[in-house]
């Protein structure tokens, strides 16, 4: 009896030891260890900077006070930076414009409402929208206030001198913008002006819908540089000072050393 039972304990501890490493190996989906990061930065995470929309968590009808930059408008607070980062963007020969920034209340229920008609089912007979169909548009765009050009903090660019943005916006983006050198080279220096590349298609998984080439972020020089450096994205930065977006963390697999 005793030795089934020590023999049962062996085995028991083999496999206590062998499964962290067995779940390694799983296509990398599973991790045995944490990642370590380096000390955070000693910032107010509860500042302006940090106001987060996304497709779970909007800002309803939040209306900062904004400044025109490039003929669009933006948070007084970010402007000159992002001024700034177009001018060196200029200074390095390429042609960049911005397509589109803080989008009020009112705008953002308007294209949500017309996503709703495109990608849902309409009445036209009693001219609403049929159930479902709020569904069906979260899929292609974000809900109004969900969006991060509520916040007044983000910009999308474009190099087209001539366009129109509420028309061919999504022409403009997606065909003429991902993988250009002027992406490329503001993505590489956003955060020299306190800007991050949003939406890191590594990121997916996280951030759930979006995913823009040329969608840049005030989050402030030193956020910046931690979030890029880290290859961090912004969920995963606000969770490790303990903020949850829909109630969920994104941090359990990291772990920040002490300064």
């Amino acid at each position: 009896m005793k030795r089934t039972i020590l023999i049962l304990a062996a085995l028991l501890l083999l496999l206590a030891t062998a499964l962290p490493a067995a779940a390694a190996e799983i296509d990398g989906e599973t991790k045995s260890a944490a990642i370590e990061l380096p000390p955070l930065p000693d910032i107010d995470i509860n500042s302006w900077e940090f106001l987060y929309a996304g497709p779970h968590c909007g800002v309803g009808r939040y209306h900062p006070h904004v400044r025109s930059v490039d003929g669009q408008y933006m948070d007084e607070r970010c402007a000159d930076a992002a001024d700034d980062f177009l001018k060196a963007a200029r200074a390095q020969g390429f042609e960049v414009y911005i397509c589109s920034s803080y989008r009020n209340w009112e705008y953002t229920i308007f294209w949500y409402e017309e996503a709703m008609r495109k990608y849902g089912e309409y009445d036209y007979e009693y001219c609403h929208c049929l159930p479902g169909s709020s569904y069906e548009a979260a899929k292609h765009v974000f809900a109004a206030g969900c969006s991060e050009h509520s916040t007044g903090l983000a910009f999308d660019i474009t190099d087209e001198a001539y366009y129109w943005a509420d028309v061919n916006y999504s022409n403009i983006h997606d065909e003429t913008v991902a993988g250009t050198p002027v992406c490329q080279w503001m993505d590489e220096h956003c955060t020299e002006y306190g800007f991050i590349v949003r939406y890191p298609e590594n990121k997916k998984e996280v951030y759930g819908m979006a995913c823009y080439p040329g969608h840049y972020r005030y989050v402030g020089r030193e956020a910046a540089e931690y979030i890029t450096e880290n290859g961090l994205c912004f969920e995963e930065f606000l969770a490790l000072y303990g903020k949850t977006i829909a109630g969920v963390n994104y941090v359990n697999e990291y772990v920040v050393r002490e300064a």
